[in-house]
């Protein structure tokens, strides 16, 4: 009978180990959401590009992107790899640091006041949600408006971190992306076989 006792708390270990595993395992499979603040500073660390989901509270397609598109675990993969992401509400109160200028919400007492840094990044073309994306020095690439299933969305995430945008353009991205993608999962093994000669 004493044996029975040290078993359960052998097993009791050995569960508690599995959930803080799996635990750990369901944090790396989200993005990592950044303050702005937090963003540029570990930028100035380590630079990457930058991903600012623009959005407000009201925004219905917003919402399905946060549930949708954002839990998508290849999604999640390139987004963590490749940038690093800002979740931004455009009628949010927050003063905001952005390049050497202070950004507010323009009418702060308003119920759906627009932030000045939105208006910027989004070239006074406010809708939502908006993907923006910055270069590794915080300057804009590029703001896409509107919702973005999973697969689109990838391909975006590719196109602007692993900087084909420099190389060609995105029609031609698009044209071309199954016959790219080939080509990058090739170039593991041509690399495994040469390791192994």
């Amino acid at each position: 009978m004493k044996k029975t006792p040290s078993f359960f708390i052998v097993f009791a270990f050995i569960a508690s180990i599995c959930f803080a595993q799996k635990e750990n395992k369901a944090e790396a499979e989200k993005i990592n959401w950044l303050s702005f603040k937090d963003a540029t500073e570990q930028n100035k660390k380590a630079p990457k590009k930058i991903y600012i989901d623009t959005y407000t509270d009201w925004c219905g397609w917003c919402k399905r992107m946060d549930v949708t598109t954002f839990e998508d675990k290849e999604v999640v993969a390139i987004m963590n790899k490749y940038f690093y992401a800002i979740k931004f509400n455009a009628e949010g109160k927050d003063t905001i640091l952005y390049n050497g200028k202070t950004y507010t919400n323009m009418n702060p007492t308003a119920p759906r006041g627009n932030h000045q840094l939105a208006v910027e990044l989004l070239n006074g073309k406010l809708g939502y949600p908006t993907s923006v994306y910055l270069d590794d020095q915080m300057k804009l690439l590029q703001p896409i408006p509107g919702y973005m299933d999973a697969k689109s969305f990838k391909q975006v995430l590719i196109y602007f971190g692993e900087d084909y945008n420099k190389k060609m353009s995105w029609e031609d991205f698009q044209q071309n992306y199954d016959d790219l993608m080939e080509k990058k999962e090739a170039k593991p093994e041509k690399k495994k076989k040469k390791s192994n000669s």
